[in-house]
């Protein structure tokens, strides 16, 4: 599903983003949401580094595996999880 957005850009980017797709044959949307997929794929880089950071110098505690397992048993246990009822 695609969802239409508007935003500004200063002037030199779009005329980049002009000249890039008539050269490469591309509609200019289609060349916004492949950089941006790639900015988010390296942002989330940015951020496991950051957390993983956060958590080595003590700021920030995981939580246990066998914590989160035990209460998701207390929630499939009391039948909440419905999803997957028909399996």
């Amino acid at each position: 599903m695609k969802k239409r957005v508007f935003f500004t850009i200063d002037k030199a980017i779009a005329d980049e983003l002009d000249s890039i797709a008539g050269e490469l044959g591309l509609q200019k949307n289609r060349i916004v949401e492949m950089a941006l997929v790639k900015y988010f794929e390296a942002a989330d880089v940015v951020i496991a580094d950051k957390r993983l950071s956060e958590i080595e110098s003590g700021k920030k505690k995981t939580v246990p595996a066998k914590k989160v397992w035990d209460e998701l048993e207390k929630l499939w246990d009391k039948d909440v999880d419905t999803s997957c009822d028909d399996m």
